[in-house]
């Protein structure tokens, strides 16, 4: 029997978002470091473009 991890679903949407959707993906502390940071580590960002 052939087994999908969360991980590996996770990593597909991401693939998904990005390459299918122009999503920017990016690592979540690197959204929460620094002084000026817009937001706290546990909030979720989708931003979608519109043209």
């Amino acid at each position: 029997m052939n087994y999908i991890t969360e991980s590996e679903i996770e990593q597909i949407a991401l693939d998904i978002l990005h390459e299918e959707l122009g999503y920017t993906v990016l690592y979540a502390p690197d959204l929460a470091d620094g002084a000026h940071k817009e937001r706290e580590f546990s909030d979720m960002v989708l931003k979608l473009n519109v043209v």
